[in-house]
């Protein structure tokens, strides 16, 4: 709710599954409890997880509740064994079919198997997360092809003016995560990545400044 109250367009949130192929929004694989014990999502049905947690959201009532006011950038968490990631895909792929949409999302992972699953299935564009720090360089970005992404996802640090070039050249877009602060997009001018994932919901009006006041 800040989010779109702050003016974003576009959402991105990270998803596990749970045994019973539930999808919900959660970062870490396992969820803590008040004693310190570790449950891990994927062995739990979403009836034992949110009897656990009555405050872990599921996916679907998100979608059902802010589905037509913001652009979604759903992170499918890496799952394993290959079965569980064949489960994640038809998971998303049906979520995202009974949602309707306005506009049509995009899916990223770090599993580049994940992506692969979701060609020809999901009513979505693909992304996927370039190795954490690893240097965006023509091996990735031809591996990111051959997944079928239309989208690479890089961190700030590993990303340059260059490599935004030799995406674009492939016609893969690029997403830079996590920039708080826009000195990080200013080293990349005069390139910059089409998409910026931030924690900071005030940055928006902070970054339309910016922009209006840096040369094209």
């Amino acid at each position: 709710k800040r989010a779109i109250a702050a003016g974003f367009t576009d959402i991105e949130i990270d998803l596990q599954i749970t045994r019973d192929d539930v999808l919900v929004l959660s970062h870490e694989p396992v969820w803590v409890d008040g004693n310190g014990a570790s449950h891990k999502i994927a062995t739990m049905t979403a009836h034992e997880l949110f009897a656990m947690n009555p405050q872990i959201v599921r996916l679907d009532r998100v979608l059902q509740l802010f589905g037509s006011d913001v652009h979604w950038h759903l992170e499918a968490k890496p799952q394993n064994p290959m079965e569980r990631t064949s489960a994640m895909a038809r998971a998303l792929s049906r979520a995202i079919a009974q949602a309707h949409l306005r506009r049509q999302p995009i899916v990223d992972s770090f599993q580049i198997s994940l992506i692969t699953s979701l060609q020809g299935q999901c009513a979505c564009d693909l992304a996927w997360d370039a190795p954490f720090q690893q240097p965006l360089n023509q091996g990735l970005l031809r591996a990111a092809r051959g997944a079928g992404a239309q989208w690479v996802y890089v961190e700030a640090s590993a990303l340059t003016s260059s490599a935004i070039q030799q995406a674009h050249a492939l016609g893969i877009r690029v997403a830079a995560y996590t920039i708080n602060d826009l000195a990080e997009l200013s080293r990349l001018l005069p390139d910059l990545p089409d998409a910026v994932i931030t924690d900071r919901s005030d940055l928006v009006s902070e970054f339309k400044q910016w922009r209006a006041a840096t040369p094209r």
